[in-house]
């Protein structure tokens, strides 16, 4: 079924990338576990562009422009990888929740001015 879904009807389905990472999470993890995620981050890069598919529903964004837009806003959710992250606090960079998140940036905001920044 998730074939099925991945091939016709999964929204991502126009985001360029290797086919059996469309249909299955395995060669992410597998890549992930040797160690070669960056060397194939990068060759994907170059093969697909800024934008492509690493796995059934995980997009890799590769241009600063895009990178800002999605870190630009607190709508936007992080992957479930960071629910599992529980030894600290939650916080601006390791929470799921986006209501918290903008709250963060809120009370973070001054002192990253260019101001505040300054001094």
């Amino acid at each position: 079924w998730r074939a099925v879904y991945a091939l016709w009807f999964s929204p991502l389905g126009n985001v360029p990338g290797p086919f059996l990472y469309r249909i299955s999470d395995l060669p992410m993890l597998a890549i992930a576990l040797w160690g070669r995620a960056s060397d194939n981050m990068l060759s994907n890069y170059e093969k697909y562009g800024n934008l492509f598919l690493m796995a059934g529903k995980v997009v890799a964004v590769c241009h600063p422009s895009d990178c800002r837009l999605v870190l630009a806003t607190h709508a936007f959710r992080k992957d479930l990888l960071y629910a599992h992250i529980d030894f600290m606090e939650p916080n601006m960079i390791f929470t799921r929740d986006p209501e918290l998140n903008k709250q963060c940036r809120c009370e973070m905001r001054p002192a990253l001015s260019p101001a505040g920044l300054h001094k």
